[in-house]
């Protein structure tokens, strides 16, 4: 190789260097995701008791010295494991779309006569928050809710409901 063709390809070299290092100076920091709002702000220190009611049949949970007790007792048929696994798939639930605001009837959402509801009592109020669990929609992978105190029906995830049979069919609750 002659002397010109190697200054031609070391020009070449130093201006492909130069772009790269004044133009391309790696990703461009995107702005961060916004995540779906959770349906409950508390924590589980904060719960002094929750009342999953399904079916006619009622189970309490109550956090006493940093310990879920079940009423009716449910003995052995029941680890903390199943009753923490639901209280946090409770607190973790998302609100991943509002249907409606005040619709003309809750038959449609599976919310008149609810599949399941879930009463909780917090340390610093005085009336329970209670969530009304509806039908599944139709794509299968959400549900229908409402809580008692919101006039709009929001599709939540299964998975609360997943956790709920669980619980309830290991606590064998009649």
């Amino acid at each position: 190789m002659n002397a010109k063709r190697l200054l031609c390809w070391a020009a070449v070299f130093c201006a492909l260097g130069a772009y790269v290092l004044l133009f391309e100076r790696g990703p461009t920091p995107q702005a961060p995701e916004q995540t779906a709002p959770r349906l409950f702000s508390c924590t589980a220190a904060q719960i002094r008791e929750i009342a999953v009611t399904r079916e006619g049949r009622t189970l309490r949970l109550a956090l006493r010295n940093g310990v879920w007790e079940t009423d009716p007792p449910c003995g052995d048929r029941i680890t903390q494991d199943h009753l923490q696994s639901f209280v946090n798939a409770l607190l973790d639930i998302t609100q991943i779309e509002e249907v409606a605001r005040l619709p003309a009837s809750l038959d449609q959402f599976g919310l008149t006569k609810p599949w399941a509801r879930v009463r909780m009592l917090l340390q610093d109020q005085e009336r329970p928050v209670e969530l009304l669990l509806g039908a599944v929609a139709p794509s299968q992978v959400s549900m229908y809710a409402q809580r008692a105190d919101d006039d709009r029906i929001i599709l939540i995830g299964t998975y609360l409901s997943f956790s709920l049979k669980t619980l309830m069919n290991a606590a064998a609750v009649k």
